[in-house]
């Protein structure tokens, strides 16, 4: 995200919770992890369920459906997730039934959460309300108030009780002799490859929305769309990279970014999770990729002990200058276009929104 957008946009991890909707903002978001294997403690509050070990680290496990009030825990399935959360140098691990997208959205979208209106949770749990617009569907997504729902003094005195809580340890890089910085991506797969960006250079995750096709762009671009008055192209990595890019499903999602100053968007087969890494497992590119200039690989990540190798993408080197420039061309035309549709549509509905009423024989 460019240094203008990080000013007047937040990011947001949006999941559900039984048939609700929530978001988290990204800067609470350490990583986010499959369901791991529970350990029960004992005289622990009924919605943490537990801890488990996380890279040398005590994490508990808050069901955020009993946290919230409901009656019914979060449901452990295929699509279960854990949303790594760090407060005051403490993690927790919250437990929801699915991670749906990443929003980013400007601060005046963000509403108080209306008064006369009952929520299905405590308020206090709930920060603000995110209007997520998408064509002519309106969402509501419930901002959690992270502050609130993790009690760490409780969390913190009930695992010292047990004796299973431990300090966190931070390890020392053996050879600068300093902390081990982490840097934090979004990785998805494109085919069987599985790929990654940096987390504060993406923008958005959405949805596959609906494209319009544009003829004379070159033919890793797929098309249009608008998101919220901005007209995006839309581009294939699967052809960048000699491949095929299959029929979009319900995993198929689309990522955001900022490319000198233009926002671009590419189809991923499926999104995969938040990585949180240790700087020394990133390491530089094969040569394959070093030779070449402006490389779209810019270091490769070894996870899993070295069994897992994703591939880092810088979006600056997706597309070349030659290219950007026409895309930047295509979108402000587009907007331009989109834009004056819109105003048109919208002097129309004005002319149409006239309600006549009579009282008493008076019009």
């Amino acid at each position: 995200m460019s240094e203008n957008a990080t000013m007047t946009e937040n990011i947001y991890v949006s999941f559900r919770v039984g048939e609700e909707t929530y978001g988290i903002g990204i800067d609470d978001v350490r990583q986010i992890i499959r369901l791991p294997q529970i350990t029960r403690v004992p005289r622990m509050p009924d919605y943490v369920l537990g801890m488990t070990n996380l890279r040398g680290e005590v994490l508990p496990l808050v069901d955020l459906s009993l946290r919230l009030g409901y009656a019914k825990e979060c449901k452990h399935e295929e699509d279960t997730r854990v949303i790594v959360v760090e407060k005051k140098g403490i993690l927790t691990g919250l437990i929801v039934e699915s991670v749906n997208e990443v929003k980013s959205t400007e601060v005046h979208d963000i509403d108080n959460f209306p008064d006369i209106l009952n929520a299905s949770v405590d308020k206090k749990y709930i920060s603000g309300l995110l209007r997520v617009t998408e064509g002519e569907n309106v969402s509501i997504i419930q901002i959690m108030n992270t502050d609130e729902v993790i009690d760490i003094e409780a969390a913190s005195k009930h695992m010292e009780q047990n004796g299973t809580l431990n300090q966190k340890v931070r390890q020392k890089d053996e050879y600068q002799g300093g902390v081990i910085d982490e840097k934090r991506f979004i990785s998805f797969n494109v085919i069987e490859q599985e790929y990654a960006i940096e987390i504060h250079k993406i923008n958005e995750i959405i949805w596959m929305p609906e494209v319009t096709s544009v003829p004379g762009l070159p033919d890793y671009v797929l098309g249009i769309f608008s998101l919220r008055g901005k007209v995006i192209p839309l581009l294939s990595l699967h052809d960048k990279f000699g491949k095929v890019l299959e029929k979009n499903d319900e995993t198929t999602r689309v990522v955001i970014v900022d490319i000198g100053n233009v926002l671009v968007a590419f189809a991923a087969d499926k999104v995969n999770a938040v990585l949180s890494v240790d700087e020394s497992l990133i390491e530089l590119p094969p040569k394959v990729y070093d030779d070449q200039e402006s490389s779209e690989v810019c270091a490769v990540l070894k996870l899993d002990e070295g069994d897992r190798l994703v591939m880092v993408l810088e979006p600056e080197n997706l597309v070349d200058a030659a290219e950007l420039e026409a895309l930047k061309q295509v979108s402000e035309q587009s907007t331009e276009s989109y834009n004056m549709n819109n105003s048109m549509e919208d002097a129309v509905e004005e002319e149409k929104q006239i309600v006549t009423f009579q009282i008493e024989n008076e019009n």
